[in-house]
């Protein structure tokens, strides 16, 4: 559903919600609501979403709640117009269907983002956290599908959790800091990396006995 004008001074006032097809086979419930108001060269976005029994090839989720909010300093045709942006969203009930990723993610799944981003797309993550009961992740620096510079850092609270990923059992806790840059969409990346593990055990006992757990 859209509804809203345009005034004659150039500003948008417009609301947009949609919600779940009915008789859908792969979402029960879709709440989305979003305004979009301002100048018509460069308006401010703020949306919200709700939406639950979600089920696709990858897995179930019982319900994602959602909010986001973009708002440019200038005309979005200027190339040197940046757009802020901040968004937080949250996962309950997901159950994915491979058995290696559903052990090391688990059920519920938090997300918290803060940057900015041009015209072109290219965005800039002051903040990107994302965090579950088993592990937290955080990112910031320039994230596109063709470029990448930043940091990021990654801790294991359980390692037992990704024994299957690792195809052999774990047990300890991680840290990683990590510095990225390259290209991910021509597969050139390169990281230097900082990891740490404690009270580590692994299916190789020699292993084990060498690094005396940590």
């Amino acid at each position: 559903d859209f509804e809203g004008e345009k005034s004659a001074n150039g500003l948008l006032d417009l609301k947009v919600h949609a919600g779940a097809i009915p008789g859908s086979t792969t979402v029960g419930k879709l709440d989305f609501n979003a305004s979009i108001d301002g100048p018509l060269a460069s308006p401010a976005i703020d949306g919200a979403f709700d939406a639950g029994d979600i089920r696709t090839e990858q897995g179930l989720v019982d319900r994602v709640t959602a909010n986001f909010r973009a708002s440019p300093n200038g005309p979005l045709t200027d190339d040197k117009t940046r757009i802020a942006f901040e968004g937080d969203a949250k996962v309950n009930g997901l159950a994915l269907a491979d058995p290696a990723f559903a052990q090391a993610v688990g059920r519920e799944l938090t997300l918290n983002m803060r940057g900015s981003a041009s015209s072109t797309g290219e965005a800039t993550f002051d903040v990107l956290d994302l965090s579950a009961p088993n592990f937290d992740a955080h990112y910031s620096g320039l994230l596109t599908s063709s470029k990448i510079h930043g940091k990021a850092t990654i801790v294991a609270h359980d390692l037992s959790r990704f024994g299957l990923l690792a195809g052999g059992a774990l047990k300890g806790e991680a840290r990683m800091a990590l510095d990225l840059d390259g290209a991910p969409s021509y597969g050139a990346l390169s990281a230097t990396i900082d990891a740490h593990a404690t009270k580590l055990v692994t299916n190789f006992s020699m292993l084990d006995r060498a690094t005396g757990g940590t």
